[in-house]
C-alpha cells in the first residue's frame, strides 16, 4: 500500500493525498511534477527509474468506509534536496550507456527539456559555432567591425575557457529535448564570486534553428535555476544584444530585470 508521502523530496512542496502534481517512482520516492520535469529529467535520483503520476486514494466512502480515512496518508516529511550536479552527471551517464534502459516520458509526465554536461567530443564543434555566433552578433549590433570579428571572438572565447570544459567554475551543458532525446542546443554559464556574493553568469545559450520556437530556451533557463542555486548562486545574470528583441522578451517573461543599458551613437566623419 502506498504511503502517500506529504511533500516533494526536492523542493518540499506540499503534495496532499489528492494532489494531481505528485509523481512517484517504483520505490515511491515522491517529487512534484515541476521538479520531475525541470530538475530530474523524469529520472529518479535515488534509483534511476522513471516516474508516474501518483494514484489518488479516495476520501469519499464509495463502498462503505472511507479508504483515506481507514488508511490515511503519511505525515512523515522526507525533504532531501537533490544534488543537481551529481544528478546531471548521472543523466549524462545514462545517455552515454547504449544498453541502459532509458525511461520514456509518460502522458502524465510530459517530455521536458533537460540540461546535461557537455561531453568532451562535442566541445570542439560547440566552441567553433559559439565563437562564430558571437562574432555575428557583435557585428550586427555595431559593436565590432566585420573585418577580424571572428578572430576577435575566438580570442575572447579562449580567454574565458582556457582549459575548455575543464576551466574552473565554468559549466557547459547540452540542451536535450528530453532525457535520452536529441541535443537541441547548448548553455554555458560560470559561477562568479564578487564582494562575498556568488552568482551565475550565462555566457551563451543557443538553440539549433530547426528546434527553435518549441520552448527549449525557456525550459533550459528554468532547469538552470536549481543547478545554479545548488552551487551557491543567489542570482543569475546575462547579457543580451539590443537587436535581439525576442531574447529580451523571453528574459523579461522569465523574471530578469534590466541592470544597465549600453548605448551608442555613430558620428559622421567630420569634413
Amino acid at each position: 500500500m502506498l504511503e502517500l508521502r506529504p511533500s516533494c523530496e526536492h523542493c518540499n512542496k506540499p503534495l496532499p493525498a489528492a494532489s494531481p502534481e505528485a509523481r512517484i517512482c517504483s520505490f515511491e520516492c515522491t517529487f512534484c511534477a515541476s521538479c520531475v520535469g525541470t530538475v530530474l529529467g523524469n529520472v529518479c535520483p535515488n534509483c534511476g527509474g522513471g516516474f508516474v503520476a501518483r494514484p489518488v486514494r479516495p476520501a469519499r466512502p464509495w463502498k462503505g468506509a472511507s479508504p483515506l480515512g481507514e488508511s490515511p496518508a503519511s505525515t512523515r516529511v522526507k525533504h532531501r534536496p537533490v544534488d543537481v550536479v551529481a544528478h546531471a552527471a548521472m543523466l549524462a551517464a545514462l545517455n552515454d550507456a547504449p544498453d541502459a534502459p532509458l525511461v520514456p516520458a509518460s502522458a502524465s509526465t510530459p517530455a521536458q527539456t533537460v540540461l546535461v554536461p557537455m561531453p568532451a567530443e562535442a566541445y570542439a564543434a560547440y566552441a567553433q559555432s559559439s565563437a562564430a555566433g558571437y562574432a555575428e552578433d557583435n557585428v550586427a549590433s555595431g559593436r565590432w567591425p566585420a573585418p577580424g570579428a571572428l578572430e576577435r571572438s575566438r580570442t575572447e572565447f579562449e580567454e574565458l575557457l582556457p582549459q575548455g570544459l575543464a576551466t574552473p567554475d565554468n559549466h557547459v551543458h547540452e540542451i536535450k529535448a528530453a532525457q535520452g532525446g536529441a541535443t537541441v542546443g547548448a548553455l554555458w554559464f560560470a559561477i562568479q564570486a564578487r564582494d562575498g556574493v556568488r552568482s551565475a553568469y550565462v555566457y551563451d545559450v543557443f538553440v539549433q534553428p530547426e528546434h527553435r520556437r518549441q520552448g527549449h530556451a525557456r525550459r533550459a533557463f528554468v532547469a538552470l535555476e536549481p543547478i545554479a542555486a545548488a552551487m551557491g548562486a543567489t542570482h543569475i545574470g546575462l547579457h543580451v544584444f539590443g537587436h535581439n528583441q525576442g531574447a529580451q522578451a523571453l528574459y523579461r517573461q522569465l523574471g530578469y530585470g534590466v541592470t544597465g543599458i549600453n548605448m551608442k551613437k555613430q558620428l559622421d566623419a567630420l569634413a
